[in-house]
């Protein structure tokens, strides 16, 4: 995953194969839920939010995600686009 701001595959055609598929927006915790916001390249472009949540163990157990019609400038914004998410369980594709 490319930090914020940095190249990332954008389309799904490939000039610099050292460049991953996703790139951070930003991510952020709270108590021992931890959440991710992602864009992902490719012939879908496409925005995620996806949480974990920490347990006692140190591990970090997938608990949602969903993916989302645009990018979240800041927490307050993600939270309202969250709310109209249709969360996907653990098997499905991130």
């Amino acid at each position: 995953m490319a930090d914020p701001g940095q190249k990332f595959q954008v389309t799904d055609v490939v000039l610099d194969r050292t460049l991953p598929f996703r790139r951070l927006v930003f991510a952020g915790t709270k108590d021992d839920i931890w959440f991710v916001h992602y864009e992902h390249g490719g012939i879908a472009h496409r925005y995620y939010v996806i949480a974990f949540k920490l347990t006692q163990h140190d591990d970090a157990d997938f608990i949602w995600g969903c993916s989302m019609a645009g990018v979240a400038k800041s927490v307050e914004q993600l939270r309202a686009m969250v709310a109209s998410c249709r969360p996907k369980k653990a098997n499905d594709y991130w």
